[in-house]
Order: structure tokens, then sequence, then C-alpha cells
């Protein structure tokens, strides 16, 4: 057993000088001889090293783009199959109205329905606008009433103002106008002003001027509400309040200088 480890340690060693010897007599063969030699190996390394984790990096990520792909082409086919299952009934329409379901045929499907879709957007819009015109007539032929909103506003806003004689009249051939005209009446009377009865034609001191003959004479036929009132400070504050008032609720009463006693709420026919 040590003979045979010396002989093996005597080849080594003559190697070695062989290869020293190599090496001081033609260094350039000596060279090639080791890189022939250790070339595998070198690559070896390189690839374990280098190369084959590379290949390795690729591959996954090839993999995954396939994975990608796959599931793309899988989304894409269930689509495709789900617009075939939505376009059955178009192409049973086609046949029942061309008797073929062709691409040509479908084409022309889709401009009929194209145009039956705009004949219905184009009623759509005919028919919001008669409702419109409806509701405008509606709203016409409605009497006039005040809301609920409206009287709080106007007692609110004459809870604190300064009192005064008024009378309401209205147009006496209408008879929605004295409807609306009594509602007036009763809200002035509940917020604290004094009514006055006006009648038509009076020639009394308190409504001289006032009759159908006098200055009134001007508001009939005149739609709306107007508030009559003499060049008097007092009806001028009272007519001025009024007005104020009636405007923050939505009312407007149009101011006309006539020959009068007291202030005059006149109810004309609706607008």
């Amino acid at each position: 057993m040590k003979s045979s480890e010396k002989s093996v340690v005597r080849k080594t060693e003559e190697i070695i000088d062989d290869f020293l010897d190599l090496w001081r007599r033609r260094r350039m063969l000596c060279i090639v001889v080791c890189v022939v030699v250790l070339a595998p190996s070198i690559f070896s390394v390189i690839q374990q090293v280098v190369v084959i984790p590379s290949l390795k990096g690729a591959t996954a990520s090839a993999t995954a783009d396939l994975a990608t792909a796959r599931r793309q082409v899988d989304q894409k086919t269930a689509r495709i199959q789900e617009l075939e299952i939505e376009l059955t009934p178009f192409r049973t329409l086609a046949i029942e109205k061309f008797n073929k379901a062709d691409a040509e045929t479908l084409k022309a499907l889709a401009a009929t329905m194209a145009s039956l879709q705009r004949d219905y957007t184009e009623s759509l819009t005919k028919i919001s606008s008669q409702q419109v015109q409806i509701e405008t007539l509606r709203a016409k032929t409605l009497p006039r009433s005040l809301t609920a909103d409206q009287r709080t506003k106007i007692l609110q806003g004459l809870r604190t103002a300064p009192k005064g004689v008024v009378s309401v009249t209205a147009d006496y051939t209408d008879t929605e106008a004295n409807d609306y005209a009594r509602q007036i009446e009763r809200l002035l009377t509940e917020a604290g002003l004094s009514i006055s009865a006006y009648v038509h034609g009076a020639t009394g001191d308190d409504d001289k001027g006032l009759g159908l003959g006098g200055g009134l004479l001007m508001n009939l036929g005149i739609p709306g509400v107007a508030i009559n009132f003499a060049d008097d400070p007092q009806q001028l504050q009272c007519a001025g309040t009024l007005q104020q008032v009636f405007k923050q609720a939505g009312l407007e009463l149009v101011g006309r200088k006539a020959p009068t006693k007291k202030v005059v709420i006149w109810v004309g026919q609706k607008p």
C-alpha cells in the first residue's frame, strides 16, 4: 500500500517537473496545453453559473407569458360564445324579415333597428314637449291659491310692520279672482290689518273715486294682482310694506296710483 502511494507521488512529481521543464523551454505550447485541458471545466463552470440560471429565468418568463396568452384566448373564446348567443335572436329576426341571416342581412337589420331607435327617440322628445305643454295649460287652468309657505312668509313679514287700513276687491266678472281675493283678505285680517269692505260703485266718502266710474276702473280687464294707493304718506308706507312682504313670498303686487282714501288690493283675472 505504501509502495503504491509512493508511486503515485513520484508520478505526480514527474508530471510537475515535466510541466515546469516544458514551461521553461516552450512557454506558448504550455499555455495551449493548459487551455485545452482546462477549457471543458471552465465552460462547465460558466454554464452552471451564468447560462443555466439565465435559461431557467427565460423559461419561467416564457411559461408565464404562455399561461397569460392561454387565459386571454380562453376569455376571448368565452366572449365569442356569449356574442354568438346574444346574436341568435337577431339572426332569427333577420331570417323572419329577410329570409336569411348573413352579414349583409344583419347590417340591414341593424340599420332598420337604428331607424326605429331614432323614431323612438323623436317620439319621446315630442311626448316630453307635449307633457310640458299640458302642465303649462293645467297650471293656467288651476285656480290660484296661497300656499302654506306663502302664508307663513306673509304673516311673519307683517308681524312687526305698521298696520294700516286695506281693502281687498276683485274683478266681479271673474269667480276665480274673487275667491283668490277672499284668501288674501282673510290672510291680512289674520296678520292684524284693518280690512275695510269695498263696494263697487260706492259713492260714500270712504270710497269716493273707487267705484266703477272712479280711479279703479283702470284695473278692469287687467290680469294679476295690483295694489292701488294715493299719494299719501301713510298709504305709501302701507303699500310699500305690502309690496315688499308679498314679493318675499313670491307674489307681485303691481303698484298703481288712484284717488283713494285707503290702500286697495285689486285681484284681476289669472294671467
